[in-house]
């Protein structure tokens, strides 16, 4: 591994400061259809991890309760049922 240490100590690029939150994302879970080699998270058919309906409850009332408005959702094949929960929910 790499020793980054060095990048870390003070210099003269301006200090990143964090900003509040506007548009999460959240992957809601592995298994997809494809298998794509630029797929950051390595998701595929043989993959099983995925969100269950719990913890996706817990995301909706989270973004409700910090008044998010924007979600960036990915993660396969969950994204469809997930999708389809939300609008029952919401309309």
């Amino acid at each position: 591994m790499l020793d980054t240490l060095d990048r870390l100590t003070p210099g003269s690029f301006p200090p990143i400061r964090r900003q509040s939150l506007q548009a999460p994302q959240v992957n809601l879970g592995y298994l997809c259809n494809q298998q794509c080699q630029h797929c950051h998270v390595d998701a595929g058919p043989r993959r099983t991890e995925n969100m269950d309906a719990t913890t996706i409850d817990l995301v909706i009332a989270k973004l409700e309760e910090l008044r998010i408005e924007v979600l960036a959702l990915q993660g396969g094949l969950k994204l469809c049922e997930v999708r389809s929960a939300f609008l029952r929910r919401n309309h």
